[in-house]
């Protein structure tokens, strides 16, 4: 099923959260049109690379027809704003002003008759005093508080380093843009994502004790922010094993499997409250029975008695594990060649929606590829 067959979206983002943006349009059926520099969206180069292939730029670039064109040129301009006029969507991830200098502002795009969705995603908003600031996903997570929040028992501030900060915007960006083309668009508008904005509504009850006065500790390493015992434990084996057994009944059941009732009773862990006020001590005591055991002996014992865990695993491990259900294959064209590539299921969608070419297209071809696109009728679903 593709919900969005037929949708047209113009993609003028590069990096990650515009292009994750527009990916995931893709992904649900929508026609994309990615217009880059000649020389390329940067993540082109950039590693891990497969065959010669930047599987960074392929992670959030595979449902779509990519161009390069010179956007300082008035010819491109003219040619965009004639393609603005019958898109669904514009995804833009430019400094506040410069979609405008292209002629693709949302006044821009009202005054040709246009009634695309503009997605404008920046760092801190199109205005205020923080507007023109430049930003990339550690930026925002160090300016937000996250970076602090995720820091080491020593306060050493850590950001994410898969950029989930970029991850969270794409897919809010995305979100709003089906809700936005439920609407009834008599004229063009303008969807103002911020990543601070967006980050900070998802940094859940600690963003909300802080914004209410409430103080806010670091939970410091991987302890849970609000139940105890949640956090990593090393086994017999050297391996770590993630637990959070939140509720009362899987306290008890947690306490059992050790060989320790006695922590059931104890005043100190009765409830939640009480366990998490005395978190450290909980996990020193809980911390010698997993020491003698195996990791994947203790996951599977506390799997058995419905005890939220996993061991932690390499990426490597867990697309072995689990790779069916996180993997999607596709034929990917790129350069004339053409090979199989394996890319995350979920960023991907019906094979028989795009081309899968992550070619760069330009000169003649991308005047076709331009054409093509503009060109297009909305599809038929097909019938269930």
């Amino acid at each position: 099923m593709n919900p969005l067959a037929g949708l047209k979206v113009l993609d003028l983002s590069r990096w990650i959260a515009g292009p994750h943006c527009a990916n995931l349009l893709g992904a649900l059926g929508a026609d994309v049109l990615k217009v880059e520099p000649l020389s390329g969206d940067p993540t082109r180069q950039l590693p891990p690379t497969d065959g010669g292939i930047s599987l960074y730029f392929a992670t959030y670039n595979a449902n779509k027809t990519s161009v390069g064109v010179d956007l300082r040129s008035q010819a491109v301009q003219s040619r965009l704003a004639e393609l603005a006029r019958t898109a669904d969507v514009i995804v833009e991830n430019f400094r506040p002003g410069v979609i405008e200098k292209i002629g693709l502002g949302v006044g821009q795009l009202r005054a040709m008759g246009s009634r695309a969705v503009l997605v404008s995603i920046t760092g801190f908003g199109q205005s205020g005093e923080h507007a023109h600031l430049p930003a990339l996903n550690p930026v925002v997570e160090s300016a937000a508080g996250l970076a602090w929040y995720l820091g080491d028992e020593t306060g050493r501030p850590r950001v994410t380093p898969n950029y989930m900060a970029d991850h969270l915007v794409g897919t809010f960006a995305a979100f709003q843009v089906t809700a936005a083309l439920s609407t009834d668009r008599q004229e063009a508008r303008q969807l103002d994502i911020s990543m601070m904005n967006v980050l900070t509504a998802h940094l859940g009850p600690s963003m909300s004790a802080a914004l209410n006065g409430v103080d806010v500790v670091p939970p410091g390493g991987n302890r849970d922010a609000a139940t105890a015992p949640g956090n990593t434990f090393r086994c017999s084996d050297g391996r770590f094993i993630y637990i959070d057994a939140a509720t009362d009944a899987q306290f008890a059941a947690l306490a059992r499997s050790a060989g320790m009732d006695q922590l059931i009773d104890d005043p100190a862990f009765r409830d939640g409250p009480s366990r998490f006020a005395n978190a450290a001590t909980l996990e020193n005591r809980l911390g010698t029975w997993f020491a003698s055991h195996p990791a994947f002996e203790v996951e599977a014992v506390l799997q058995k008695h419905s005890i939220p865990c996993a061991v932690v695993r390499s990426f490597g491990e867990a697309v072995e594990e689990f790779g069916d259900a996180v993997a999607g294959v596709r034929d990917i064209e790129h350069q004339g060649t053409s090979r199989e590539l394996r890319l995350p299921a979920a960023l991907l969608g019906p094979a028989s929606v795009h081309s899968d070419d992550l070619t760069l297209w330009i000169g003649d071809a991308a005047d076709q590829a331009i054409a093509a696109w503009a060109t297009a009728r909305p599809q038929e679903e097909p019938a269930q």
